[in-house]
Order: C-alpha cells, then sequence, then structure tokens
C-alpha cells in the first residue's frame, strides 16, 4: 500500500510518501494550495491520504475523494498523539508517525461530512436555498 500522509499547516505542508511493503518513505514539502496538492493527487499513486483534523483538512479531504482516493481524517486527541517524552518534535517526524501508525491502523478516524453535505449546511453560501424572507 502506497499512503501520502499529510503534515498540515496554513501555508506549508509537509507529504510523507511511505510504502507499506518496502517500508520506505521520501518527503515533500509542498504549499497548501488546492492547485498544487490537485497536480500531487494526480501525479503519484495513492491507495490512501492520512491527514490530522485540522482548518484545511475538510478541502482537501474534499479533494482527494474527488480524484477516486481512500482518505484518513484522524483525531489527534488520543494516547499515540502525546509527545511529552519527544526531544525532536518536526513536520517530517509528525508526518512520517502519521503513515507509519495508518499502515499499523493505529489511527481513530473522525466523521467529515461529504462535499454535498458540507456545502449546504454552510449559512454562507449563497444561492443554496438559504436566503430568509420576510
Amino acid at each position: 500500500m502506497r499512503i501520502l500522509a499529510l503534515d498540515l499547516g496554513k501555508f506549508n505542508t509537509m507529504c510523507c510518501f511511505f510504502d507499506t511493503k518496502t517500508r520506505k518513505h521520501s518527503f515533500l514539502n509542498a504549499p497548501t494550495e488546492r492547485n498544487y496538492l490537485n497536480t500531487l493527487f494526480k501525479n503519484h499513486k495513492i491507495d490512501l491520504v492520512v491527514m490530522e483534523a485540522c482548518g484545511p483538512s475538510g478541502w482537501i479531504n474534499d479533494l482527494a475523494s474527488s480524484h477516486g482516493l481512500k482518505t484518513l481524517v484522524c483525531s489527534t486527541n488520543e494516547d499515540a498523539w502525546k509527545w511529552s517524552n519527544v526531544k525532536r518534535k518536526t513536520d517530517k517526524d509528525d508526518a512520517l508517525k502519521l503513515s507509519r501508525m495508518a499502515a499499523m491502523n493505529e489511527l481513530k478516524a473522525v466523521h467529515m461530512p461529504s462535499e454535498t453535505h458540507s456545502s449546504n449546511a454552510n449559512p454562507m453560501n449563497s444561492g443554496k436555498g438559504n436566503s430568509i424572507s420576510n
């Protein structure tokens, strides 16, 4: 299985490409931008996209799903994410840990609404029948 683990940031994302058969990994520092990630999903053979639940995880989950990719958005409130005994914490470390934990099925998924459901539920989304009449 080929896993793409994303350590998401507001401006940059650390990507870890992890092959579960060979246990080899590589990293790519990417901008957290729709066009760039769209190209990334198109140009790489990926079986699973895994990321932490945070601000950009919603639209990135939708984008990966639109490419037919299996996604896992996980909670970071579990015991496995406690960093109290870790002396070094970097984006690469986080992405690699995320990919290894996904490979071992140690991550707890959070519910992500479908793109249709989340856009209809947004009261700020104009043109979706959310107008208020007097």
